[in-house]
């Protein structure tokens, strides 16, 4: 789960994108001229009373006291595009027996353009506060408890890509990724990934062709190094650019499931479906060495909805970037907006902002993930509906996932996450938010969540439920105040704990 980036950091030059946005005018916004680069230094001041700081079923009354001092910095020019959003967390509590913590807390996400359209770096980190178990109280940001550890992610993609011939494109891509996490509960991971693809253009073709040659090699710190290589190739035929199907074959040689490498043969379809600019369906199943696998994603948006599914079913390397994510605010988001702002930077920014306006946290995981230090198969599906009206915002979400150990006899040592007495751990949860801006710079909000888990052979089960009511408001052109009040149950086969919160912010943009 990816750090939430301050609440209410605003950039001026999106504040004319937001204005047209509520008020549904229809001026084309990619004619707004923006600033190359932008740097905005911040400081928040947050009060926190909670009725239980521990989070347990004896109850301690404590205030948390959080100074935050950081900065936003975004770039959007030819040569570079990203964000970089940082803060350096200070919490104070006045529960005797907990110790006061310091966190530096990061969000990167850039892509820099070396040599013109040929050499790329990509660039992302971030820092988060993640649960160790599914069935344990749900990790939180603003103090550390049983079930909650601090991660830092990272990952470097360089990579050369252009076209030959005309028509036949060409990518080689190198991936760093290195995950640790403090303490040592759970096991770290680092992953170096080499891939080379050609892609024959099928524009305004018929038939049209694809390979790609991997080689992936992931190292858990306490356990096993798993290596992959595989070849793939697809063959595409297409009735204009609507509809595509593809049939797909290759070979991979992995030691996943086994002591040494073993080659296992590759067969799927696919296809994709566009018969309008507002939808979209893209599906594609294939037969692996660990069985069935498939990806199906559907999207469907008109002028005042957007709507999302995504069924997935492929091997999960632990936590990294994308594994396991079960939405955000700005993925529900993110594809209605894109019919206003095509560029993916600005989209985004204008994406978060919108949201602050609201009194939300923009890159806040809807769902809780939790830790997984070995390989699993992970299926997952997620279901979004997102309604924009003039001035209020209703998104409503539905996930399901389930990760199953992949390792069979080569069961690793006990490494500290939920798989040491569990070959399967199931979760599913609903999602409901509404916003509705009160004037130009005043929001309320209220977000219910429920989510369950439940495992194989123990047969643990847990039940995290939420309630937050919010209030948002800028007391002046640089400065924004943020009330919340919260309610949390949860209920397990070991304990159960209530906690009420209340919640103010001030943040001052220099």
């Amino acid at each position: 789960m990816k750090k939430s980036i301050p609440p209410f950091k605003k950039a001026f030059f999106f504040t004319n994108i937001v204005f047209l946005i509520a008020n549904a005018n229809s001026q084309d916004l990619r004619s707004v001229e923006y600033p190359k680069y932008y740097f905005e230094p911040n400081i928040s001041f947050q009060q926190k009373y909670t009725n239980n700081f521990n989070l347990d079923e004896k109850k301690t009354n404590a205030y948390l006291t959080e100074i935050s001092p950081g900065f936003t910095w975004i770039g959007n020019t030819k040569k570079i595009k990203g964000y970089i959003d940082y803060s350096l967390d200070s919490a104070f509590y006045t529960e005797k027996n907990s110790n006061h913590r310091i966190n530096n807390s990061f969000n990167v996400d850039t892509s820099i353009e070396i040599a013109e359209q040929f050499a790329f770096i990509d660039i992302e980190a971030y820092s988060s506060t993640q649960n160790i178990s599914a069935f344990g109280p749900l990790a939180t940001e603003d103090r550390i408890s049983s079930n909650s550890n601090r991660t830092k992610n990272y990952k470097v993609s360089p990579y050369f890509k252009g076209t030959f011939n005309e028509d036949i494109n060409y990518e080689l891509k190198q991936i760093f990724y290195k995950s640790s996490s403090n303490g040592n509960i759970i096991s770290g991971k680092t992953e170096k990934n080499t891939k080379f693809s050609l892609e024959k253009n099928p524009e305004n073709k018929k038939f049209g062709w694809s390979t790609v040659a991997s080689h992936e090699i992931a190292d858990f710190r306490e356990n096993r190094t798993i290596k992959n290589s595989a070849l793939k190739g697809a063959i595409s035929y297409g009735y204009g650019d609507q509809l595509i199907f593809l049939v797909i074959t290759g070979v991979e040689k992995t030691n996943q499931i086994s002591l040494l490498q073993e080659s296992h043969s590759i067969f799927g379809l696919g296809g994709k479906w566009k018969p309008s600019p507002q939808t979209y369906l893209f599906s594609k199943f294939e037969k692996r060495y660990f069985g069935n696998s498939h990806e199906i994603l559907f999207e469907h948006l008109t002028r005042k909805t957007a709507w999302r599914y995504k069924d997935s079913k492929t091997i999960s390397n632990g936590n990294d970037f994308g594994s396991g994510t079960t939405g955000s605010m700005v993925d529900v988001l993110d594809g209605f907006y894109i019919q206003i702002e095509p560029d993916p930077v600005r989209r985004r920014k204008l994406v978060t902002i919108e949201l602050e306006r609201l009194g939300l946290s923009a890159d806040a995981k809807i769902f809780n993930d939790y830790f997984r230090s070995a390989s699993t198969l992970q299926n997952i599906q997620l279901l979004s509906l997102a309604l924009l009206g003039r001035r209020s915002t209703v998104t409503l979400e539905a996930f399901k996932t389930k990760n199953e150990r992949l390792q069979g006899l080569l069961r690793p040592p006990a490494l500290g996450d939920d798989f040491d007495l569990n070959d399967q751990v199931q979760q599913h949860g609903l999602s409901m938010l509404a916003a509705h801006r009160l004037t130009p710079t005043t929001a309320i909000f209220i977000n219910v969540i429920e989510q369950q888990s439940k495992s194989s052979n123990t047969n643990f089960k847990s039940k995290n439920t939420s309630l937050r009511l919010g209030f948002n408001t800028q007391l002046a052109k640089k400065t924004n105040v943020n009330f919340q009040i919260q309610r949390s149950l949860f209920e397990s086969d070991i304990s159960s704990y209530g906690e009420s919160s209340i919640t103010g912010t001030l943040t001052y943009r220099f």
